[in-house]
């Protein structure tokens, strides 16, 4: 969603001069890093290409998977699906990747070369990114993030979560380690599930029939809700010897609670626990030492500025680095994109900084920056684009 233009300032420049004029003015310090994205379109939003289209991000894993069997070849040379990922963003496959660069003036190319929006004003937007926050392509984290593209559409983070904090309560040998914070978190979660749930089919039964008919499933529901409630009165004031006895009541109502709910879908432990094995198994494929049980699951939706191997030579050529997206926490599953962390965008007097470039400008910086070595013949090395470059250049003498 496009932010209110009161929230944005907008810096419109005609030439490339007048973008490095104002480039000159920007605030930054050592330990930080600028990086610019231009886009040919001003009111286009700076998600991924696999969040523009539903279907996309709903075939993510099929897409990925197509490309790979379709082209192993082309990714012989690629050591993660990281690196798998970088490559089919360069050959334009819908991925959960987002273009940015630390060269202002490839940005600006960028803004102003896309053929299909030459009727469009463009924008270059600016990140002020903390050099601890930027991630090698090797992290962990980003492990964990690239490795969601092989997931389904229906993963849920919010499942995977509850998924290992019931790990951890099922475990009796970790009794004496649980403290009080996570128990009551997890009976928390546990309690607000039941009640949407409750909530959810009341509504169905007053859509059908106009109003509430009392329904031996939504008795069943509130029992264990005023149970749960009676857990979480005593979490809070347990404690001393008689807490690993508390410890083994719930464990106990726990595994009831979830094999009778199994069928009726308010949450399939052994489904979770299938795909939890799964989603670590992929992780652990590029990283043996992952241990599964130690992740934190809110990092799978943040979005990470990443640093891709210099061993690409667009990526060289570009001074490529990439947004790589994790799960939405609007919806916590797969068709919903998590927000560019606001820590990021560079401000001037509070707003955020914007580049406007009117569409009449576009081909006079194209031309400015044609003599600064910036085209598509010097960004990139497909032999196809390099031809087109140069056919262009004596066409035009």
């Amino acid at each position: 969603m496009q932010e209110d233009n009161q929230y944005i300032h907008i810096e419109e420049v005609k030439s490339v001069s007048d973008y490095m004029k104002y480039l000159e003015k920007l605030d930054i310090q050592a330990s930080e890093t600028l990086c610019f994205r231009g886009s040919g379109d001003a009111s286009w939003e700076n998600i991924p290409s696999i969040y523009r289209d539903e279907k996309f991000i709903s075939n993510e894993d099929h897409i990925y998977y197509d490309m790979l069997s379709r082209c192993s070849d082309d990714f012989k040379h690629c050591d993660n699906t990281f690196d798998n990922l970088v490559m089919m963003q360069h050959y334009g496959v819908p991925t959960r990747l987002l273009d940015i660069t630390e060269n202002p003036l490839v940005a600006l190319y960028f803004a102003c070369a896309d053929d299909e929006k030459v009727n469009a004003d463009a924008k270059v937007d600016i990140f002020k990114i903390d050099n601890s926050a930027i991630k090698r392509h090797d992290s962990d984290t980003v492990a964990m993030l690239a490795n969601l593209v092989k997931m389904p559409s229906d993963f849920d983070l919010e499942e995977m979560k509850f998924f290992l904090e019931i790990k951890i309560l099922s475990k009796r040998q970790d009794f004496d380690q649980i403290e009080m914070g996570q128990l009551v978190s997890c009976l928390s979660k546990i309690q607000y599930r039941i009640e949407s749930r409750i909530d959810e089919e009341k509504s169905i039964l007053n859509d059908s029939y106009g109003e509430y008919i009392p329904d031996e499933y939504i008795n069943f529901l509130e029992c264990y809700q005023r149970q749960i409630s009676q857990f979480l009165e005593k979490a809070i004031s347990r404690s001393g010897d008689d807490f690993f006895q508390f410890l083994n009541e719930i464990n106990e109502f726990i595994k009831g609670f979830y094999l009778t709910q199994d069928s009726n879908g308010l949450f399939n432990y052994a489904k979770q626990k299938a795909r939890f094995l799964k989603y670590q198994h992929f992780i652990q494929s590029e990283k043996p030492y992952f241990n599964g049980d130690l992740m934190q699951p809110n990092d799978l939706s943040k979005v990470i500025c990443v640093k891709p191997k210099q061993d690409n030579p667009h990526i060289i050529r570009q001074s490529g680095a990439f947004f790589i997206f994790g799960v939405g926490s609007r919806m916590h599953n797969k068709l919903t994109t998590p927000n560019i962390p606001v820590d990021y965008l560079y401000r001037q007097n509070g707003k955020k900084v914007t580049i406007h470039i009117p569409k009449d400008s576009k081909v006079t910086i194209i031309k400015q920056l044609e003599a600064l070595a910036i085209s598509a013949g010097t960004l990139f090395t497909d032999i196809d684009k390099v031809a087109a470059d140069i056919k262009n250049k004596y066409r035009t003498q």
